[in-house]
C-alpha cells in the first residue's frame, strides 16, 4: 500500500519538473528518492513471482505439487490491453523527457570553494547562477521521478496470472489466490 502514495508523490514531481524551475529543486536529491523508493516494491514483486513460476517454483515457499512453467510468456496474461496502452504511453512521456533534460545537461551544481560552479563527474565545468542551478535541479528531479513513476504504475497495473499445478494424477490446475 505504501506504494500507491509514492508512486502519486513521484508523478506529482514529474509533473512539476516540466516547469521550468520546480518547487521540488531545492529538495536533495537523495530525500526525493527516499520518498519514492517504495514504487518499486511491486514492480520487484511482480518481476520475482513471473521468473519464478517461469522457472517451475512458487514464490510462497510452500511445499505443493510440482509446478510447471507456463508453455510461453505472454505479457497481454500480466498487463491488459488498456493498462498496457497506459502504462506504454507513459512509458515514451518518460523516454522524451529523459532525453530532452539529458539534451540540456550542463553538469550537476555544486558548491565549490564558495562558488556555484556546475561539475560533471569531479570536474569544474563552468560558474553557475542559483536559477540555472535550479533549472538543472528540475530537470534532474524528473528524470529521477519519471523513472521511478513508470516503475510504480507498470507494477501496480500489473497482474501475475496463477502458476499452473500437476497434480498426483498428472491433471493440470490453476493455484486459487487466497
Amino acid at each position: 500500500m505504501a506504494a500507491i502514495p509514492s508512486t502519486v508523490f513521484a508523478g506529482v514531481v514529474f509533473s512539476f519538473g516540466w516547469l521550468s524551475v520546480s518547487p521540488f529543486a531545492s529538495m536533495p536529491l537523495g530525500l526525493l528518492l527516499l520518498l519514492c523508493a517504495p514504487v518499486l516494491i511491486p514492480f520487484v514483486l511482480t518481476v520475482v513471482n513471473l521468473a519464478e513460476q517461469q522457472n517451475g517454483r512458487r514464490f510462497s515457499g510452500a511445499p505443493a505439487a510440482r509446478l510447471q512453467p507456463a508453455p510461453e510468456f505472454r505479457w497481454r496474461d500480466v498487463l491488459t490491453s488498456r493498462r498496457a496502452t497506459f502504462a506504454g504511453a507513459l512509458g515514451v512521456l518518460v523516454f522524451v523527457s529523459f532525453f530532452l533534460a539529458f539534451k540540456d545537461y550542463r553538469g550537476t551544481p555544486e558548491m565549490v570553494n564558495g562558488a556555484l560552479v556546475f561539475t560533471d563527474h569531479g570536474d569544474v565545468i563552468g560558474p553557475a547562477t542559483e536559477r540555472q542551478a535550479d533549472e538543472a535541479r528540475t530537470r534532474e528531479t524528473r528524470m529521477f521521478s519519471g523513472h521511478l513513476m513508470l516503475f510504480g504504475v507498470v507494477g501496480l497495473l500489473a497482474r501475475v496470472p496463477p502458476a499452473t499445478e500437476v497434480d498426483s494424477w498428472g491433471d493440470e490446475t490453476r493455484f486459487r489466490e487466497e
